[in-house]
């Protein structure tokens, strides 16, 4: 096992899953699963993870959560309920919301054999943190990137994240805000160390409220 990353029995499997758009399975590269799998198999407290599509993402936290301390893992996400704007709040994709994408994640997630392990949320993300109570040992966000709404979930949920716990974002790139909002936001805000990109994934630890 590379240093931070956990490679699984299921890896090849887990790499072939789709993701992205289309037949893609480039949405999640294997590093970032692999890291994925590894920040899930040290969570000592729930996972949940913010835009999960058609799995791929999910089953790779599932897998590393089983192989480690078997924490649950929320999968929030609209699917086919971002259709409707006055649901979701904001215009989506609308290949994030087509009704295929929720079958096809239902489906993944079962091939896997994790769905014991993962509970679908479907609701806007900031909506289901209004319902959240408990803190989260991982959470990891890869909804919209653009920076308005990477922030508006990053504000709604990071308070969750106790001291030890970690914070993942998807799509660490000049193309996308997330990267704004992490250099921004997230870095100077000094609630946050050991901070390591793997591909596209930012990853950080928590150190203080």
């Amino acid at each position: 096992m590379a240093h931070g990353l956990l490679i699984l029995p299921e890896d090849n499997e887990l790499q072939a899953l789709l993701s992205g758009d289309k037949d893609s399975t480039s949405g999640i590269w294997p590093v970032e699963g692999q890291r994925l799998a590894w920040l899930a198999s040290i969570a000592n407290s729930p996972i949940v993870e913010i835009g999960s599509h058609r799995g791929k993402s999910t089953c790779y936290l599932a897998c590393g959560s089983r192989a480690g301390g078997g924490q649950p893992v929320f999968a929030v996400d609209l699917w086919e309920l971002g259709a409707d704007k006055r649901t979701a709040g904001y215009t989506t994709y609308d290949h994030y919301h087509d009704e295929k994408t929720w079958e096809l994640f239902c489906w993944q997630t079962a091939q896997m054999g994790v769905t014991d392990l993962i509970h679908p949320v479907k609701m806007e993300s900031t909506k289901a943190a209004k319902r959240r109570r408990n803190p989260i040992g991982l959470l990891f966000i890869d909804a919209d990137h653009r920076y308005k709404y990477a922030k508006r979930d990053y504000d709604a949920w990071h308070k969750f994240v106790p001291v030890g716990g970690w914070l993942a974002m998807h799509d660490y790139s000049p193309k996308y805000g997330v990267k704004r909002l992490i250099d921004e936001v997230v870095l100077p805000s000094g609630l946050w160390d050991e901070a390591r990109v793997d591909g596209r994934l930012w990853s950080a630890r928590r150190v203080r409220r």
